[in-house]
């Protein structure tokens, strides 16, 4: 046997190692019943006559067959925690030392001194600073410690990834890297707009000012709209009037003109076919006039169709 006096701490260590493998005598104080006891007695004698014969991992399988089998039971978390230790897996180990302290069946003095010093040893505390007001900081990996967490919480040594929800902010993501007692502090999403999507690849920096009126902080000056073309109808609508007024004119101008004829032969003042020649002049000047009036109503008629041609559809509008 171990002299305390040349090795006080391999004594310790075997004072530990008969604790856990010899239940007989450390089960009085437990609270649970003689069925558990005996049962959990036949699965420790068996997990670890395994583990001498096939290595640690077909011990693990027996110790997880046990708790899916018979339920809960601090004991075989501890040991669970201390072979998944044993094999460099600290979530597994972390997780089951945490079952181990929290089964009130196991005496007291057992879980302070050997399933919560374990987990101290895979675990760290993580400070939380500059928490936003309503923050919700959530653990998304490792899984077996997911859900919200405060500040002060420990978490298995590692890589850790960790969601930050808060009101009126996209969610953020983050992995940090935990090695011991570690200060983080919070890091929240971009702000929200309403109606509004931040488009991807738009990941870390600080966003654009804004007031959600005038031009997109986030996409920049919009494109110009095009602009309809107005100039033809406009000119042919003027053209086309002015021929129509010249022409009414030369009509009503040209009206007097054959009146006064007329009013010639009436008198007998037509000498040497002068009223011939007028009426010829006013017949042409009538055809004249009919000819720059129709022409100019059928220009002023085709503004309207020049105003649609050079107009914008609605699906060239943006």
């Amino acid at each position: 046997m171990f002299s305390a006096k040349r090795n006080p701490s391999r004594l310790h260590e075997a004072l530990l190692l008969t604790l856990i493998l010899a239940p007989r005598l450390i089960y009085a104080a437990d609270d649970v019943s003689p069925d558990l006891l005996t049962t959990y007695n036949e699965v420790m004698r068996k997990a670890e006559r395994v583990l001498a014969e096939k290595g640690d991992q077909a011990a693990i399988d027996i110790y997880e067959d046990a708790l899916l089998t018979y339920g809960e039971y601090g004991r075989v978390n501890l040991r669970l925690g201390q072979l998944y230790q044993k094999l460099g897996r600290e979530v597994e180990a972390a997780k089951h030392y945490k079952i181990c302290i929290e089964d009130e069946r196991v005496d007291p003095l057992d879980r302070n001194m050997i399933c919560e010093r374990r987990f101290q040893t895979v675990t760290a505390p993580l400070e939380l600073s500059a928490v936003p007001n309503e923050a919700k900081i959530i653990v998304i990996e490792p899984a077996l410690f997911g859900g919200e967490i405060q500040s002060g919480v420990r978490l298995p040594i590692g890589e850790i990834k960790l969601m930050v929800e808060v009101p009126g902010h996209y969610p953020q993501e983050s992995t940090i890297k935990l090695e011991g007692p570690m200060t983080w502090r919070v890091v929240k999403g971009l702000s929200r707009r309403e109606g509004r999507v931040v488009p991807d690849g738009f990941v870390d920096g600080t966003p654009p000012k804004g007031d959600g009126v005038g031009p997109d902080p986030f996409l920049g000056e919009p494109p110009a709209a095009p602009k309809a073309i107005r100039w033809p109808a406009y000119t042919a609508l003027g053209l086309g009037a002015a021929l129509v007024g010249v022409g009414l004119y030369q009509g009503f101008d040209n009206r007097a003109a054959l009146d006064d004829v007329r009013a010639q032969q009436l008198n007998g003042g037509c000498g040497r076919g002068f009223c011939d020649q007028g009426l010829a002049d006013a017949q042409n000047t009538a055809v004249l006039a009919d000819a720059l009036w129709i022409s100019g109503a059928t220009v002023a008629a085709s503004s309207v169709l020049l105003w649609y041609l050079f107009d914008v559809s609605p699906q060239e509008a943006p």
